[in-house]
């Protein structure tokens, strides 16, 4: 479950970075 939820942590980071650039 932990493995999960830092995986979707991650995804989410991407997108804001994405956002940034």
């Amino acid at each position: 479950v932990l493995e999960e939820l830092q995986n979707e942590f991650f995804n989410d980071l991407r997108r804001i970075i994405v956002k940034i650039y």
